[in-house]
């Protein structure tokens, strides 16, 4: 005799969530940051916990990338690596254009002028598969978190502005 339908019926709905919130963790996603001078962000989260987030603060875009546990810290030295998709060029920051704190960076990537942003990273973030961060912590040790890019594309459009053109490499 068959088991009893209501016994298959938990086992299965308990996988079906489970790999429904893992599908969730790397889906980007625009919310408002609920402050007095609103404005929108999008940001998508690791399986981890870590966080990547790109805000418009006026015209300038920024990149920010959180760390979830307070046990790991960042060297502060180094800023993280970021690479889009397997086989294209890493994107290298410095100068001023990274802030460093133990558990997050922050790159500078660019200033929107005349409804237009030039930036390559912001192009392929929309664009591509998957961001890989690579980072070193102040132990020395080499780490690295993946992102996917689902639903980057409207993410970072609400974000940016409807009306903000990003402008990358040729297609």
């Amino acid at each position: 005799m068959p088991p009893p339908l209501r016994s298959l019926c938990w086992p299965t709905l308990i996988i079906a969530l489970a790999m429904q919130s893992a599908a969730n963790a790397d889906q980007w996603r625009a919310e408002s940051n609920g402050a007095t001078t609103p404005y929108t962000l999008a940001l998508v989260e690791s399986s981890q916990g870590d966080r990547l987030v790109i805000t418009r603060s006026l015209d300038s875009i920024r990149l920010e990338f959180d760390l979830a546990s307070s046990i790991r810290k960042l060297d502060r030295q180094s800023c993280p690596t970021v690479q889009i998709d397997e086989g294209k060029t890493p994107h290298f920051f410095s100068g001023g254009r990274c802030e460093m704190t133990d558990n997050s960076a922050i790159f500078e990537l660019g200033e929107v002028i005349d409804g237009k942003i030039e930036s390559v990273l912001i192009d392929q973030l929309m664009n591509g598969s998957d961001v890989k961060l690579l980072f070193i912590t102040h132990d020395g040790a080499y780490h690295r978190v993946k992102f996917g890019l689902g639903r980057s594309k409207q993410a970072i459009k609400a974000a940016l502005g409807d009306n903000v053109e990003v402008v990358g490499e040729p297609r």
